[in-house]
């Protein structure tokens, strides 16, 4: 890390950040040996810009991002996995600390702007590593100063009414951990869900509920084969208590359709058979 003065700058996105050559940068951070095009600099400026943005905006889900919010989450998230590993990381750390380090409730949910910034501080009862909470795994990392400290070996995944939102990048995805929302009723996985997780490579699984990003209980001991999963054909869904079989409510429409048609067909008869009668004896 330094400050600098150049006519070369790069920014994360590609951008020039603008600076003048005869502007004393202090504020600005250098990345050597991650761009192909030479040294890559980080205007703090911006990133400060970015993270008030953001901040204002914490509690929105990241799908929900659009237009300007998009553009500076990205911004941030560029910056964070082209510095960590880095001695950058921690300066640029600091600075989200600084902006984001004060919790405006007791809970974050998962998958929203303040867990992606402060997913990776909270105490959880998450009885796995921590980085593979649904509040971390797809958070910041923290401090690298932090002693112990592993990214989570194992893919992480949020399950959301038939969808599977992937919270972080491994290699070997063979293990997976699927977190389920607590007001779920979730009965297993169907058919394409099933299909949807093999296709990612999963092979064993270990299913998680949870009620916010700091609560968790877990519905298995160990990961188990993907095949030994509970499997549940109809659709999984929120506050409602019961399911139909389909197959069960159209064979029970079949037979109440035969039974009034043998209904007609004896009344049709005893019609007849009645009118038969009474014209007989008109003739006599």
């Amino acid at each position: 890390m330094q400050t600098h003065n150049s006519s070369k700058h790069f920014t994360i996105d590609g951008k020039g950040v603008g600076v003048d050559e005869d502007e004393n940068v202090s504020d600005a951070i250098v990345l050597k040996g991650i761009h192909p095009d030479g040294e890559v600099t980080i205007d703090m400026r911006r990133v400060r810009e970015c993270l008030h943005n953001l901040k204002n905006n914490r509690r929105m889900r990241i799908s929900d991002l659009h237009d300007h919010l998009l553009h500076d989450f990205r911004h941030i998230t560029q910056i964070v996995q082209a510095a960590n590993g880095t001695q950058a990381y921690g300066a640029i750390y600091q600075h989200i600390r600084e902006v984001f380090g004060e919790l405006e409730t007791k809970t974050v949910e998962v998958a929203t702007i303040d867990a992606y910034f402060n997913g990776c501080v909270l105490r959880t009862s998450f009885n796995g590593p921590p980085s593979c909470s649904a509040i971390c795994a797809g958070a910041i990392p923290p401090h690298p100063d932090v002693p112990g400290w592993e990214q989570c070996q194992h893919l992480v995944l949020i399950y959301d009414n038939g969808n599977f939102i992937t919270s972080n990048n491994v290699g070997n995805k063979s293990k997976a951990y699927i977190f389920i929302a607590d007001n779920l009723q979730f009965k297993g996985f169907n058919d394409a869900e099933i299909k949807k997780l093999q296709a990612m490579g999963v092979q064993e699984v270990k299913i998680v509920r949870y009620s916010d990003g700091s609560s968790y209980s877990e519905e298995m001991n160990d990961f188990v084969p993907l095949n030994k999963v509970a499997t549940n054909p109809s659709s999984t869904s929120s506050g409602s208590s019961s399911s139909s079989d389909p197959s069960s409510t159209s064979s029970n429409s079949g037979w109440g359709i035969a039974i009034i048609i043998i209904i007609v067909i004896v009344v049709l008869i005893l019609l007849f058979l009645g009118i038969g009668v009474a014209g007989s004896q008109d003739y006599y």
